[in-house]
């Protein structure tokens, strides 16, 4: 038996066709939702005429929208039908130019209907979505570069000494994540190295005593870091005011543990280069390659050096000469010419060593002579297993 009450619904067609908003009029029918009226304004957004739109719902009240959204609505409609509720929801359409369409659906219930037609409208939000998008792939993309520079950013609230950071899940999605008490509890949970403590106490301090941009290198873990390795953070505050007292920062840990491995290795490198010029047994220079200067060398070079050499000239004319055995002199040229250490270097080599014989006096000019072992001068002393040796600087 015929419901009088949906019957008298289509007293609204004629008015619906001329609307121009997209509008559709669905009765909900034994065999399922039924598409009874929809007006210019939904024909224009679906891009198709409206004996086509009826055709294709006739078989399928689904069959205008896109494949990956069509059972997942499907269930949804349903439901919301059997409940007999108003309801709204976002799903795909293709339009009859094949274009990916965002809807945004909302259905009401007719009033005299008992429940079983709806008076629904069609919102384009394509743009919406599209900019939605597009702000999630650059957060994406810059959560990424800063998790890949291993950067961390968090505000900080003054007044409450609480810090707020975003966490993200696996599907993307953000989480706030607060932690009070700092930085006292920060130091309770054991991601300050006790070492590190007091200069990690002193950089609040600073910081609520009105320093606008204090930092500190500390040794820390990540939150949660139990049983993680210890590693170098520089940590930076940023004040943010807007004229009145200061009660929030900015945040910023950078991760510097290489960095400080680096400048370890350099200032170690550079107390043995120290020593070696201060030790009277070992001949060394510090050379600048690509300008064909030496900058700095050893005492036992001084005598030669008051002749302005360049690396080339010392290398050709002192060195190489005051190589007796020929095959040697050619090894070492070979070996520290400054081309080739240039080319070595270009191709990220670490230097050379070479052992090789020299005539001391020839080295001095004849200005010093060195005494043998019987208290009598000798005019030569070969040096054995005393190599010459090149450090780059990167």
């Amino acid at each position: 038996m015929e419901n009088n009450s949906v019957n008298a619904v289509y007293d609204y067609d004629d008015s619906i066709l001329r609307l121009p908003c997209a509008i559709a009029v669905v009765a909900i029918e034994r065999g399922g939702p039924a598409l009874r009226s929809v007006s210019d304004g939904f024909c224009r957004m679906f891009g198709l005429p409206r004996d086509a739109i009826f055709a294709a719902c006739k078989t399928d009240f689904f069959a205008l929208l896109h494949p990956n959204d069509k059972e997942a609505i499907r269930k949804k409609f349903t439901l919301h039908c059997r409940a007999r509720e108003d309801f709204s929801m976002q799903h795909r359409i293709l339009d009859g130019r094949g274009r990916c369409v965002w809807l945004l659906v909302s259905a009401q219930i007719l009033p005299n209907a008992d429940g079983a037609v709806y008076f629904v409208n069609f919102a384009d939000i394509t743009s919406d979505k599209e900019q939605e998008d597009s702000t999630l792939m650059t957060q994406k993309k810059y959560r990424t570069a800063l998790q890949k520079a291993e950067v961390d950013i968090w505000d900080y609230d003054m007044e409450h000494r609480s810090v707020t950071r975003k966490s993200y899940t696996q599907d993307g999605s953000c989480v706030d994540k607060v932690i009070c008490d700092v930085p006292e509890s920060v130091i309770g949970y054991g991601w300050v190295h006790p070492d590190s403590i007091e200069k990690y106490r002193g950089l609040y301090a600073r910081l609520h005593l009105g320093e606008k941009e204090p930092f500190v290198d500390i040794l820390g873990k990540n939150d949660g870091g139990a049983g993680l390795e210890w590693r170098w953070k520089r940590l930076r505050y940023m004040t943010v005011s807007d004229g009145g007292p200061v009660k929030h920062a900015i945040g910023v840990g950078l991760d510097i543990t290489e960095q400080k491995a680096a400048e370890d290795r350099f200032q170690s490198e550079l107390a043995y280069r120290e020593e070696m010029f201060k030790d009277k047994n070992i001949m060394s220079m510090r050379l600048n390659l690509t300008a064909d200067v030496i900058e700095h060398a050893s005492q036992q070079y001084q005598p030669i050096l008051k002749g302005n050499y360049s690396y080339d000239n010392f290398i050709s004319n002192v060195i190489s000469s005051s190589i007796p055995e020929e095959t040697q002199r050619e090894r070492f040229i070979e070996t520290f010419a400054r081309e080739n250490l240039l080319n070595s270097y270009n191709a990220g080599g670490g230097g050379g060593i070479l052992s090789y014989s020299v005539r001391i006096s020839e080295i001095h000019a004849g200005r010093h002579a060195e005494m043998g072992d019987d208290g009598h001068q000798n005019t030569y002393k070969t040096v054995h297993q005393r190599g010459h040796r090149v450090y780059h600087d990167r």
